[in-house]
């Protein structure tokens, strides 16, 4: 009997796309409990990593002296973006530790503002950074952003085109627009051909051309019916 976690990290999540799921190619179907007890070994080993990290950055804020240097400010501030980057797509529930590092980030920006109050080319090169960092966030509240993002994604190229079949359409529509027009052309190519071809074997591919949909009008092709 297959046990998959409830809140799942990178790797585990991506053997639960796996599973059983006729847009895979059949080898990569078949998943065992081993498979995922692996797994979740490794998304923990992330989890351990992350919580020391986020410790030892909340130690250095707070030794931060009352008129710390602004490049000092924005290396931590970067240091917190990419933590806020990573618990998004961990195991488990990493809420509170989001919610605390965007305050974070905010107090951060807050006085790198106060350093350029005169200037306003930097003051508007902030504000563009603020819209940017609140969009970003914001796709990273798609579990398929986050492990697509991942130097070491678990999504293979051969598992780029089923997986995102499978997944929820505005979460591949999102996904979509992190692609160079050539590569979600040919995406969406390879798509259509491995939905004729599961079409043609009787598969209801319904769901799936939902999903391809989606990635047409990130691409600005016209649907398929």
């Amino acid at each position: 009997m297959i046990r998959f976690s409830p809140l799942p990290g990178a790797r585990e999540r991506q053997l639960k796309r796996r599973w059983n799921n006729p847009l895979f190619p059949e080898n990569l179907r078949e998943v065992i409990q081993m498979d995922i007890n692996r797994a979740q070994r490794e998304d923990q080993r992330e989890v351990e990593a992350f919580n020391k990290a986020f410790r030892q950055l909340l130690q250095d804020v707070s030794e931060l002296e009352g008129k710390a240097e602004s490049e000092q400010i924005l290396l931590l501030k970067e240091q917190a973006d990419k933590l806020y980057e990573q618990a998004s797509g961990l195991a488990g529930d990493f809420g509170e530790e989001r919610q605390a590092l965007q305050k974070l980030v905010q107090a951060m920006m807050k006085a790198v503002r106060a350093g350029a109050a005169n200037d306003p080319r930097a003051l508007y090169e902030l504000d563009q950074e603020d819209l940017a960092r609140q969009a970003h966030y914001e796709m990273l509240g798609f579990h398929l952003i986050c492990d697509l993002l991942r130097p070491d994604s678990p999504i293979s190229r051969e598992e780029l085109v089923p997986t995102l079949l499978s997944e929820r359409p505005d979460a591949v529509e999102a996904a979509a627009g992190f692609f160079e027009p050539p590569m979600l052309a040919e995406l969406i190519e390879e798509a259509e051909a491995l939905l004729g071809k599961l079409q043609a074997a009787g598969e209801d591919t319904a769901q799936a051309e939902v999903r391809l949909n989606a990635l047409k009008r990130q691409a600005g092709v016209a649907e398929s019916h």
